[in-house]
C-alpha cells in the first residue's frame, strides 16, 4: 500500500494497460501455423506433434511439446486470456523476483516490475508475433520468462528439491525452444559464472551460485543438443542458405543497422514514454561511482554497450537466415532496449533528484501515458473486435460447408485488419501454405481461396 500511494501517478496507465492487454486477448484466435500444431495434436495427442515435428521440419521439441499440451483446451471460451494473462503474470513474477534481489528494501517492486511488462510490451518489434500468435508466444516469449526464472533461481540463497526441480525444468525448456535464445541463454550462464570466478571471493554464496550454473550449463547443453540433432532441424537447415564467415558478418553489420536506423525509431517514443517512470525509481538506487559520469561519457558508454549487445544478440539468426530475424525472435533486442532507457532515465533521476517530487512532471506523466493508452484501447477495441465477429463468422461458415459434405472449393471474404493480434490470411491460391494448415486444423473436406476483389 505504501508502494501505492507513493505511484499513484503510474497507476492509470497500468490499469489502461491491463485493459488493453484484456481486450485484445479476448478478441485473440488461432492463425496460422497454430492451425498445422492443432490438426497433429487432434491427430495423434501432443508427444505425436511434438514428434512429427522433431523428425521432419523443427527440433524445438519442449517448446512444441508445451504449446501442443495447449491446444487441447484452444476450444474453450476463455482460453486466450487466462493463456495470456498467465504469461503476464510469469512475466512479472520473473521481473519482480529480479527487482527483489536488487532492491531488497523497497517497497515499489511490484509496480515497477508491471512498469517493465508494459514497457517490454510497446518496445517490442512485433507485438502481434510476439504476444498474441500462440506458438510463437510458446516459444520465444516463454523463452524470455524462462531465463528470468533461470536468473532468479542463479541468483537466489536457498537450493531445496523444489528449486532443483524449477532450474531443470526452465533449463530443458530453454534448451528446447527457440535455438538461438538458447545460444545466448548458455552465454549468459556462462558470463555470470566467469563474472563470479573473477570479481568475487569463493564464499558460500559464490559456490552456490557456481554449482547452480554448472547443473544449470549441464541441462542447457542437453537440452539443446537434443534439438540441434534432430532430424526435423536438419531437414530445416536444408531451407536456409549457406553462409560463409565473411559474407555472414556483412550481413550482421547490415541488420544491426536496419534494426538501429529503420526498425527502431518506431519504438523510440513508447521507450521515452513508458521509461520515463524510472526516473522517479532513482533515489532507490544505490549512488555509485557510475552514476556520477557526465552525461556526454555516460551516454557513450551506455550507447556503445547497447550497441555490442545488440551486435551479439542479432549474431545467431542472421548468420542462421542471412536476413534479420521476424519481430517475434527480436524480443531479447526489445529487451535491451528497455534496459537502456531505464539506464537512462535513472541517470537523469540521480543528477535531477529534486525534480522526482514535483507534482507537476507526476501529473504531466499521468496524462501523456493515459491519453496514448486510451488512444490504443479504443482503436484496438474496435480493430479487434470486428475482426473476431468476421472470424466467428467465416469459421461457422466453414464449419456448415463442411456438415453439407459440398466438394467444390470455397471462396472466402477477406478478414479485416486485427490490430494487435497476428492474422496471416489465406491466399488466392489453394495450395498456399496457411491455406493448407486452415483446411487441416478444421478438418474441412474442400479447398479454400480467397475471394479475388473486383
Amino acid at each position: 500500500m505504501k508502494a501505492i500511494r507513493k505511484y499513484w501517478y503510474l497507476l492509470p496507465s497500468l490499469f489502461l494497460f491491463f485493459l488493453l492487454y484484456g481486450i485484445v486477448s479476448c478478441h485473440n484466435r488461432l492463425a496460422a501455423d497454430d492451425y498445422f500444431y492443432l490438426a497433429l495434436t487432434r491427430k495423434g495427442g501432443a508427444w505425436y506433434a511434438m514428434s512429427y515435428q522433431y523428425h521432419w521440419f523443427c527440433g524445438r521439441w519442449m517448446a512444441h511439446l508445451l504449446a501442443c499440451t495447449g491446444l487441447r483446451f484452444a476450444h474453450w471460451p476463455f482460453f486466450f486470456p487466462v493463456f495470456h494473462f498467465l504469461n503476464l503474470g510469469l512475466l512479472y513474477i520473473g521481473f519482480r523476483q529480479l527487482l527483489k534481489k536488487m532492491l531488497p528494501a523497497n517497497p515499489a517492486q511490484g509496480v515497477y516490475a508491471l512498469v517493465f511488462c508494459l514497457l517490454l510490451y510497446f518496445a517490442s518489434y512485433s507485438i502481434a508475433e510476439t504476444w498474441f500468435w500462440y506458438i510463437a508466444v510458446c516459444t520465444y516469449l516463454w523463452s524470455i520468462i524462462a531465463l528470468l526464472f533461470l536468473f532468479n533461481e542463479l541468483l537466489s540463497t536457498g537450493f531445496g528439491a523444489l528449486r532443483l526441480f524449477l532450474l531443470i525444468f526452465v533449463c530443458l525448456f530453454t534448451g528446447g525452444a527457440a535455438e538461438s535464445y538458447a545460444v545466448l541463454s548458455l552465454l549468459s550462464v556462462l558470463l555470470l559464472a566467469a563474472y563470479i570466478l573473477t570479481r568475487f571471493k569463493k564464499g558460500k554464496r559464490q559456490r552456490l551460485i557456481l554449482v547452480k550454473s554448472a547443473i544449470a550449463l549441464l541441462f542447457l547443453t542437453i537440452s539443446f543438443s537434443i534439438t540441434m540433432l534432430a532430424q526435423g532441424t536438419s531437414n530445416r537447415e536444408l531451407t536456409l542458405p549457406v553462409v560463409t564467415t565473411g559474407a555472414g558478418l556483412l550481413m550482421q553489420f547490415k541488420v544491426l543497422a536496419l534494426l538501429l536506423l529503420k526498425l527502431s525509431p518506431a519504438r523510440l517514443p513508447y521507450l521515452m514514454l513508458f521509461g520515463f517512470p524510472f526516473f522517479f525509481l532513482a533515489s532507490a538506487i544505490p549512488d555509485k561511482p557510475w552514476w556520477r559520469q557526465p552525461f556526454g561519457v555516460f551516454m557513450l558508454r551506455i550507447s556503445l554497450l547497447l550497441i555490442l549487445v545488440l551486435f551479439i544478440l542479432l549474431l545467431p539468426t542472421t548468420f542462421s537466415m542471412y536476413d534479420i530475424a521476424p519481430g517475434r525472435a527480436l524480443s531479447f533486442c526489445s529487451l535491451a532496449f528497455c534496459l537502456y532507457s531505464c539506464t537512462f532515465y535513472i541517470w537523469l533521476g540521480k543528477k535531477f533528484h529534486l525534480l522526482q517530487q514535483h507534482k507537476s512532471i507526476q501529473y504531466l506523466y499521468l496524462f501523456v501515458s493515459a491519453a496514448v493508452l486510451i488512444y490504443h484501447v479504443v482503436t484496438q477495441y474496435t480493430l479487434t473486435s470486428v475482426y473476431a465477429k468476421q472470424y466467428n463468422t467465416r469459421m461457422a461458415l466453414l464449419n456448415e460447408h463442411n456438415r453439407q459434405q459440398t466438394p467444390a472449393a470455397l471462396a472466402l471474404a477477406p478478414l479485416p485488419p486485427s490490430g494487435m493480434l497476428y492474422w496471416e490470411e489465406i491466399k488466392t491460391d489453394t495450395s498456399f501454405y496457411v491455406n493448407q494448415q486452415l483446411k487441416m486444423g478444421l478438418k474441412l473436406k474442400f479447398s479454400i481461396y480467397l475471394l479475388e476483389k473486383p
